[in-house]
């Protein structure tokens, strides 16, 4: 955090210095970089493959995703100081040597994280960058007004130098980003350790007077209450943080896993499946300690309730009881106050990818084979050393081909048409309500999350309309290719199999939504219509007025 800005000197010459890095970095790294990937997308994407495109567009959406959590954690960045000195408040409660060794190994695991962090995020760094020089281009393609990487090896040099302190810098943020939150989630374990320890004890020694149990007692209570206000201090920006991550994560996964199907070279695809790793383990370990740490809680409650009270004073159980009602509330943490973070939200997540990228996968295999079949009727009668037999078997197998390609797709139709059906359905709902929530009953943050969440339900739908009409478009070209073959001086019998074959060519591949309607962008914007005709009904309700 010091390295990328975040934690400024507090007064003298040193501040401003600092301040002058600090904003260096952000305008590089927080603005630059994405732009510039963006830019690329627009101004470059005429040079790109498929493969190139796609990696550029899953880093776009990456970086995307990491500014709008820097611009967060800029926002919050005075709860996340004031969590630091509160945590140094509720470190002086720790007084015996046993609960001291308790919290320093927690603060070394932390460490430990944190190294193993920095060695996947190095390691997915020099690979990319490696990989740019093995395919003699820059590893991520940003735009450059100024320098031209085509214009020989010394401009390619320069570009790369530049994107890879550029992306290191990005790099040690998303590292702070993705580690602050596993370091205090450890570090309230560790106290929770500690008070469990103190439960244990509770009237264990018979030489305490009553007076010296209640206090033990409250003692408990007040370091509880200590490390239940850090968690409240710190919940916000790990709420807003790890929101953002869930809505990006399919996103760039989708679109990465689909470019290493089909087009990554070896180094392109390894550096590919490092990023999955990074991406992966960046929700994982959070999710996995709130569950280890709503388990503490539950351990805490358990051993308060079986500490020696049958026979203690009435002051005494009356003040227990308290605390045992808020010990039995587990500390949990809410993405984007939408759902509870946990490894079930993490699971349903992945869950969720699967079922919106398979889709995108099967289309773009689809329409692979298809401009394979182009190519090959391209082809047909163009070989003057072939018999009329021959280029009749050829015709034959193309229309082999093509029944193939069609067996697939109404083999994949019902199961396409149910889910997104149900996608565009629940899309307007979730749409509506989300534009009621944003005008009616946000505030600044939870209204950034709200439309973060509602882009994200957009691009649901999006790919697998546009990739619908990409589809339809190719059934036309396929059909035009063939009318243009050379079947002009063919045989009656080839004429008359080319008609057949032309005749099922102009019947486009169409998918329709629940068989309702046409699966296109002309759809998916309609949902969107749906979606105003939801927040049209709440306004006629008045509900903004009832419940404002």
């Amino acid at each position: 955090m010091y390295a990328i800005g975040w934690i400024p000197p507090k007064q003298g010459p040193r501040r401003y210095l600092y301040l002058c890095w600090s904003s260096f970095v952000f305008v590089v790294a927080a603005i630059y970089l994405p732009t510039g990937l963006g830019l690329s997308l627009f101004i470059d994407a005429k040079h790109f493959t498929p493969g190139e495109f796609l990696k550029v567009l899953q880093m776009f959406f990456n970086i995307i995703g990491a500014s709008v959590k820097w611009f967060a954690m800029l926002g919050y960045l005075s709860s996340l100081h004031e969590t630091k000195s509160a945590m140094n408040t509720l470190d002086e409660q720790v007084h015996s040597d046993g609960d001291r060794r308790k919290i320093h190994a927690a603060v070394a695991r932390s460490n430990y994280i944190f190294l193993l962090y920095f060695k996947l995020y190095a390691i997915y760094t020099i690979s990319d960058a490696i990989a740019g020089v093995v395919n003699r281009q820059p590893a991520w393609i940003m735009y450059n007004p100024i320098i031209d990487w085509r214009n020989g090896a010394w401009s390619l040099l320069a570009q790369s130098v530049i994107e890879v302190i550029v992306m290191s810098l990005m790099a040690c943020a998303i590292l702070s980003m993705d580690t602050f939150t596993i370091v205090f989630i450890n570090i309230f374990r560790a106290h929770l350790d500690v008070l469990k320890g103190r439960v244990r004890e509770l009237r264990q020694d018979l030489l305490m007077t009553d007076a010296e149990e209640y206090k033990q007692l409250v003692g408990c209570i007040t370091y509880h209450q200590s490390i239940l206000y850090c968690c409240r201090l710190i919940r916000p920006i790990m709420s807003l943080t790890i929101f953002i991550q869930f809505l990006f994560i399919g996103i760039v996964l989708g679109l990465n896993l689909v470019n290493i199907l089909y087009f990554s070279n070896f180094f392109r695809g390894l550096s590919s499946v490092i990023f999955v790793c990074a991406i992966l383990v960046q929700t994982f370990p959070f999710c996995y300690y709130c569950d280890l740490l709503a388990s503490d809680c539950t351990d805490l409650a358990n051993l308060l309730a079986q500490s020696n009270w049958f026979d203690a004073s009435i002051k005494y159980k009356s003040t227990l009881r308290i605390f045992l009602l808020h010990a039995q509330q587990p500390i949990e943490f809410i993405a984007g106050g939408v759902f509870p973070i946990s490894l079930k939200s993490n699971v349903k997540t992945k869950l969720a990818l699967i079922s919106d990228t398979y889709t995108i996968v099967l289309l773009v295999n689809f329409r692979a084979h298809i401009d394979i079949l182009k190519d090959h009727i391209r082809k047909l009668r163009t070989d003057p050393q072939q018999t009329e037999a021959e280029n009749y078997d050829e015709l034959v197998s193309n229309i082999i081909y093509h029944k193939l390609i069609l067996q697939c797709c109404n083999l994949m139709r019902p199961v396409m048409s149910q889910t997104i059906f149900i996608q565009f359905l629940l899309i307007g709902i979730d749409l509506g309500m989300t534009m009621v929530n944003v005008l009616y009953f946000s505030g600044l943050f939870r209204a950034i999350s709200a439309i973060m969440f509602a882009l994200a339900v957009m691009v649901e739908t999006f790919p697998f309309c546009y990739l619908c009409d990409l589809l339809a478009k190719d059934c036309e070209e396929l059909s035009n290719i063939l009318f243009d073959s050379h079947w002009i001086d063919a045989e009656p019998k080839y004429k008359s199999t080319l008609k057949f074959f032309m005749h099922n060519l102009q019947q486009p591949i169409a998918y329709k939504a629940g068989g309702i309607f046409s699966i296109s962008l002309n759809s998916n914007i309609q949902v969107a219509k749906f979606a105003f005709s939801v927040m049209a009904i709440v306004q006629q309700m008045n509900l903004g007025n009832r419940f404002g």
